[in-house]
């Protein structure tokens, strides 16, 4: 329906930092859009196999959210002195679009994460890509540089160089036969929340990752509720069943 397509854009725009809320949230839907703007854990390796052939810059940036769940926005607002190599954290203070640079409007997605080893291996290997490049312009690396330069060191990357990247990748994996769902960037945040919700990770844990509140994850993320719900009867079922099996035995 218009309302459910207007929500889902609204949502986005919550989710990017460019509005407030969903004022349109609390109206009646008679039939809500299941969310599908994700990969399961299958599909994400394939997604990253693919991505890790592509350039420098978009397969680390594409590490980094697949890993963290972060905004692209809040990637792209990353600078150097952002990242812990120490502690392997990255502090999110800030997020980056065509509009430029400024901070986050909730307080939630001030926030400072940890970071698995395989994404700061790839990010020492990017960092060292970042000096040559910037000494070839005659520059050094400063604490407040940006993260993510393009694809060439010559400016700062851009949100439609993602899309770029995402489609080329997709191009890609169909060339080869291999059929995934298809996601936009903002689908990697989704991936990982629904991937960490699925494996039973705390809501608390799992929005302050995201820089979200529970209410906002329990309802976006209510097919993987639903989903877990299913599993859980499933899994007493079994329990009891293996219980009343062993005492049958006796």
């Amino acid at each position: 329906s218009m309302h459910a397509t207007v929500s889902t854009a609204l949502n986005a725009a919550v989710e990017d930092d460019i509005i407030d809320r969903n004022r349109i949230r609390s109206a009646p839907i008679e039939h809500p859009q299941r969310l599908t703007n994700f990969l399961t854990p299958y599909e994400l390796n394939v997604f990253l196999h693919y991505a890790e052939k592509e350039r420098i810059s978009d397969y680390t940036l594409i590490l980094l959210l697949a890993y963290t769940g972060m905004r692209s926005g809040e990637a792209l607002g990353l600078h150097w002195s952002d990242v812990d190599f120490d502690e392997n954290t990255v502090s999110i203070k800030r997020t980056r679009d065509v509009l430029g640079a400024r901070k986050p409007k909730t307080e939630n997605s001030i926030r400072t994460i940890k970071v698995d080893e395989l994404v700061f291996t790839q990010m020492k290997k990017y960092r060292a890509w970042f000096m040559q490049r910037k000494l070839e312009f005659g520059e050094q690396l400063e604490d407040n540089d940006y993260i993510f330069l393009n694809n060439d060191g010559s400016m700062h990357y851009y949100k439609e160089l993602l899309s770029i990247a995402i489609r080329r990748i997709y191009r890609n994996i169909k060339k080869d036969g291999i059929n995934i769902n298809t996601i936009t960037g903002h689908g990697l945040r989704h991936t990982h929340a629904t991937i960490l919700l699925s494996q039973g990770v705390p809501v608390k844990t799992v929005a302050d990752r995201l820089g979200n509140t529970p209410e906002t994850l329990l309802e976006t993320y209510a097919h993987t509720f639903d989903e877990l719900e299913e599993k859980a009867v499933t899994v007493f079922s079994k329990s009891l069943q293996t219980v009343a099996n062993s005492v049958a035995e006796k």
